[in-house]
């Protein structure tokens, strides 16, 4: 486990869409992507975390970038992806190793259009405030 969870927090946000029905994104998520990955995926990208200890309880306070891709015409298929993103994390207590409370909610989100004119790319924030057990 990483000092501060993040490992543990990643594997629980990774669980929770991965074990979606129907599959998101095909079950297309990742962490790292290749270059022959097909479309649309979803990357779990970097995250920043800062601590956020309260009354002798050691937290985490961690900001998690989600990125969705689409190569779909329009925008319909890519909203319709951080949709689902966004009702699977927001406001969810999450199932992290050690850390009874790993609370999530979305932070935010910026839809833009690649520089290859073509793919659709959502990079969605999802704030993550854990505490370890006592």
């Amino acid at each position: 486990m990483a000092g501060d969870g993040s490992l543990d927090v990643q594997g629980a946000v990774y669980s929770v869409l991965a074990n979606l029905n129907p599959a998101l994104a095909g079950g297309r998520i990742y962490d790292y992507v290749k270059d022959d990955v097909a479309f649309p995926f979803v990357r779990i990208d970097g995250s920043t975390s800062a601590p956020a200890d309260v009354d002798g309880f050691s937290g985490t306070d961690e900001v998690i970038q989600i990125a969705v891709f689409s190569q779909a015409y329009g925008k319909r298929e890519i909203k319709d992806l951080m949709g689902q993103v966004k009702e699977a994390l927001h406001n969810v207590n999450l199932t992290v190793a050690n850390r009874p409370t790993a609370l999530c909610w979305w932070d935010g989100t910026n839809l833009r259009r690649d520089p290859d004119g073509i793919t659709h790319q959502g990079i969605m924030r999802f704030r993550v405030l854990s505490y370890e057990a006592e």
